[in-house]
Formats: structure tokens, sequence, C-alpha cells
């Protein structure tokens, strides 16, 4: 393993002087409401593991049909480590760069999860300002959700997921 695969999946550390601190409301003005703010670090986790969640979902569904498995499963009532164990064991016995290419992008799911896990119990317990660790959590589940998503495209031509990722919107 290179230097940037181990980098890959070390926690996510920050510096205080790294964190940014949310401006204070004005004491004269009242925030307009919007529905969504694209740079709000709390949104962007939630649609990040919204993603995540989705591109697990259909690829257990696209892998269970594609093995002809005729039960229906309640894949949405599971945890994001239970799909990717899912995941993993649906699989076809393939090649080795078959099962690398989903070994590294299912380990990538995986430490975001955890990650996900970690800094989200950490936060409670703090007082600081954490906007810069739920930013690069962000981007770590949406890589994760991006790369598994592009591997079963790749891999399998008539995948079709839930966001496709890199291509132009449909009209």
């Amino acid at each position: 393993m290179n230097e940037i695969e181990k980098a890959l999946f070390l926690p996510i550390e920050t510096s205080p002087e790294q964190s940014i601190e949310a401006p204070a409301p004005s004491q004269t003005e009242t925030p307009e409401p919007t529905d969504s703010d694209p740079d709000d670090p709390v949104e962007r986790v939630e649609e990040a593991y919204e993603n995540l969640n989705a591109v697990l979902e259909t690829a257990v569904e696209y892998l269970l049909v594609r093995q002809h498995a005729g039960k229906r499963f309640p894949v949405v009532a599971l945890s994001v480590r239970e799909k990717i164990m899912l995941v993993t064991d649906l699989l076809p016995s393939a090649e080795h760069d078959y099962m690398v290419r989903f070994g590294v992008d299912l380990a990538h799911a995986l430490w975001a999860d955890c990650e996900r896990s970690r800094i989200l119990s950490a936060g409670r317990m703090q007082n600081g300002n954490w906007v810069e660790e739920l930013n690069l959590l962000a981007d770590w589940i949406v890589s994760a959700a991006f790369g598994l998503e592009e591997s079963m495209g790749i891999e399998h031509a008539d995948f079709k997921g839930p966001f496709r990722f890199g291509e132009p919107p449909e009209d």
C-alpha cells in the first residue's frame, strides 16, 4: 500500500486554528429563512450520508436482482455497515482487479462511516466549533458514495445508480 492509500484511512484531525467560528447573528438582524444552505456543514453531512445510503441500497438491490434472489429484503432498515457487508457478500467472485476495486471502495465507505460515528460522538461532547471536521466528513462521505457508484457503473454496464455522478443531467 503506498502513502496515498494509507492516508485514505487515517482519522480526520484538525487543529484549533483550522476551526472556523460561525459569525454571531446581529442583534438587530433576523436571518431570512431559506430552504437549504449548501454551505451549512450539518446539511452537507446529512445530504452526503443520504447519498451514501442511496448508493449502497441501489447496489444491494442490483446485486440481489442479478443473482435472481426473488425475495424482498428490507435494505433501507440496515445500517451502513450492514449494507457494506451485504454488498461484499453479494459481489460475484471475479478477477482480482474487480475484487480489489470493490474492496477499496467498500473499505473507504466503511472508514467514512466510522469517522462519522467518531466525529459526531465527539461533537456531542465538545463546546467548541467543529465546522472544519463536519466539512471534511461530508467530503469523505461523498467521496465514498461517488467511488462506489462509479465502480458499480464501470464494472456493471447495466447498473443505474441513484445519482450517476459525473454524467450530465438528463433533460
